[in-house]
């Protein structure tokens, strides 16, 4: 299962998902993720800043998944060269401070990489090489800022979204601290 479809079965089991931002603004312009465009990565940032602001001032309950987030849109702004990682990397630590953070990484081989690219009609090999580096810098973001989380999962993402939803419900409630 993919991002999205693992936060769908989540919801199933009580929790709050949040869809990437950075996904949704990409459906709305021309160019690819791939992309250096720093306005772009400033809008991804100012959105999830206001969204995080926006939760903590509803005074949630439960668990709150957050697809790609802050550590994850770093990843991406390090791959394409963005002026925002000097930002990113300044407020960080004050981004976290207010989540008991819980990070799932989903791996997916190659050959399921390279056949969900296609189905996106985007440059499979070119498209491979930059999500490999964004893992490598997602890797070094989440050494870097290891003590502000609260657990690091990896899940394979060929299991289905409803056993992969099960696993990351036993992950998160391995621990004691919860957001709320």
């Amino acid at each position: 299962s993919g991002k999205t479809t693992l936060g769908r079965a989540l919801i199933e089991l009580g929790f709050t998902f949040y869809r990437e931002i950075g996904s949704d603004l990409r459906a709305r312009v021309e160019y690819s993720v791939m992309d250096r465009v720093d306005a772009f990565d400033r809008h991804v940032h100012q959105e999830e800043k206001a969204r995080d602001a926006a939760i903590i001032a509803s005074g949630p309950t439960g668990i709150i998944v957050i697809e790609t987030w802050h550590l994850g849109n770093l990843a991406f702004a390090q791959a394409r060269r963005s002026d925002m990682v000097r930002t990113y990397r300044e407020e960080m630590t004050e981004l976290l401070r207010p989540w008991s953070v819980h990070v799932v990484r989903l791996l997916m081989d190659d050959a399921t990489f390279l056949q969900r690219v296609n189905e996106k009609n985007i440059g499979s090999q070119e498209a491979l090489r930059f999500y490999r580096e964004v893992e490598n810098h997602q890797s070094t973001i989440l050494l870097k800022w290891s003590e502000c989380l609260s657990g690091i999962m990896r899940l394979d993402g060929h299991q289905s979204a409803k056993e992969g939803a099960r696993l990351v419900q036993e992950f998160v409630q391995s621990t004691d601290e919860f957001p709320w």
